[in-house]
């Protein structure tokens, strides 16, 4: 028996290895999965507090560093300023200025490198929460307490997309801004809580019981802009059917299994057997990477080829 039918035998034997379950199981047992690693979840949520952390005790300390908020900030004298509300800056206030230019590009360019959605998984701090959220949720369906439900197409997104950015447009006031949960937390971070807080319960609060992510699948256009950016971006998820058994473990802690489904559909058609999950709802979050026991799923840089 060659070596190719030794690896292929050897791969069909090790799948009743590998461990299988539910959502709640897997998310609990990452560290059963792949022992000898610290997992993506634990680094990005380090990320993600000491991007919070580092806001607050720089207005806390009044120190030259970071100021400001994750909509629009300064990094000491670098001007840096979300997409979306620099979007909604302009066509509220009909105007550019050089500083929200540098910001802007400054930022385009940033997560034209790290992947687009990779703000959500990875700086945004109502992901974390929300990804609390989903451990509940899993939990409460599987003893049955709640059922599994799909509220309707995600496309949806790109209306709100559009109705918050009319909305400044004809009217001057950029509204998303006073109930967007990302900024209400990052600014209970740096200034203290507010009343807000409530409406960010309440967001959660629908996740928990009724449908899961139902705020970053259906309605935020801050994720939704950087899911337009993550379809060119260059840091996606490669897939290698070379290595992949087939255990679905990674369907069933993906925020949206369809992106894994396109690029396996993908990666029969390539030389090399591999593809980029390249969807725009992927937020870089490797929680595919966590569950996969051979190295079937890791992050790479597209367009290498071309530019070496």
């Amino acid at each position: 028996m060659d070596n190719k039918n030794i690896k292929t035998e050897n791969k069909i034997q090790s799948k009743e290895k590998v461990k299988r379950g539910n959502f709640y199981e897997l998310f609990i047992n990452t560290r059963k999965i792949r022992p000898k690693r610290i997992s993506y979840r634990c680094v990005r949520w380090f990320s993600i507090i000491l991007i919070a952390a580092t806001f607050a005790l720089s207005f806390k300390w009044a120190l030259d560093f970071l100021a400001g908020s994750l909509n629009g900030s300064r990094l000491m004298s670098f001007f840096l300023i979300d997409l979306y509300t620099g979007l909604e800056y302009v066509v509220a206030h009909k105007m550019i200025t050089m500083n929200a230019v540098i910001g802007f590009l400054t930022i385009l360019a940033f997560y034209f490198i790290v992947g687009g959605r990779t703000f959500c998984g990875w700086v945004c701090p109502y992901n974390l929460l929300a990804e609390l959220g989903e451990i509940i949720h899993e939990y409460l369906r599987k003893k049955g307490i709640i059922k599994k439900r799909r509220m309707y197409s995600e496309h949806v997104r790109y209306v709100f997309w559009v109705i918050f950015i009319l909305i400044p447009l004809i009217t001057g006031v950029i509204f998303f801004e006073s109930f967007n949960p990302v900024d209400i937390l990052n600014r209970a971070f740096i200034y203290g809580p507010t009343v807000l807080l409530l409406w960010v319960l309440l967001l959660l609060s629908i996740e928990v019981f009724y449908a899961r992510r139902f705020w970053c699948k259906y309605v935020c256009p801050t994720g939704t802009t950087y899911g337009m950016l993550g379809k060119v971006s260059m840091l996606r998820v490669k897939f290698d059917l070379n290595n992949c058994t087939h255990c679905g473990n990674c369907y069933k802690v993906c925020i949206e299994p369809t992106l894994l489904t396109d690029a396996l559909k993908e990666s029969h058609d390539t030389q090399d057997k591999t593809a980029f999950v390249k969807g725009a709802a992927c937020i870089n979050c490797a929680r595919c990477i966590d569950v996969c026991a051979y190295d079937a799923l890791k992050f790479d840089l597209r367009y290498l080829d071309k530019i070496l």
